[in-house]
């Protein structure tokens, strides 16, 4: 028996159990969405999903994802916060590295645990290593898939394990995934 399922039975919380069961009813029906969107997208831009672009040098030079995107995964739909932000990130990961004796230009891979739609990504596509993103919107995921060719981006689920092997990279780092 969960210990949600004992909390039914003390006075006033059986009305918050309710409450948290429908909210993991409507999260779990819109995960669910989210995936079946996401795949029918996949579906429809299958030719084209194989083909990548060649990188492109500055960060500007990828689209911006929609703002919606940029809310959920961001708190903002503003467009330069969302790069100066982003930029950020990027600048503070390889400062922090490089005080700790590590180069972040001499990765082989680099993977962004919560990679939203490429707030961070985006600006480290001038590195030489490999670009991963992993996420749990799968929505999030197709947009950087779609539009961030620096990059390769996988869905992850909510519990581990990930889909890498162990080592697969020298550097993870992960920005606002707990916020």
């Amino acid at each position: 028996m969960r210990t949600r399922d004992l909390l039914r039975f003390v006075p006033g919380l059986s009305r918050l159990t309710r409450a948290l069961d429908a909210r993991e009813r409507e999260s779990r029906l819109l995960t669910e969405e989210c995936w079946r969107l996401a795949h029918e997208n996949h579906r429809l831009k299958a030719p084209a999903a194989d083909r990548r672009p060649p990188r492109p040098a500055p960060a500007d030079a990828v689209p911006l994802p929609p703002e919606v995107l940029r809310l959920m995964v961001a708190g903002t739909g503003d467009a330069d916060w969302f790069l100066a932000a982003g930029k950020r990130a990027a600048d503070s990961l390889a400062d922090l590295l490089g005080r700790n004796g590590f180069d972040l230009g001499s990765c082989d891979a680099v993977l962004d645990f919560g990679c939203g739609c490429g707030r961070v990504i985006r600006h480290l596509a001038h590195l030489p290593a490999a670009l991963h993103g992993c996420d749990s919107n799968p929505v999030a995921v197709e947009w950087c898939a779609d539009n961030l060719p620096a990059g390769r981006f996988a869905v992850n689920a909510l519990a581990s394990p990930l889909d890498y092997d162990a080592e697969s990279f020298d550097v993870v780092y992960a920005f606002s995934v707990l916020t």
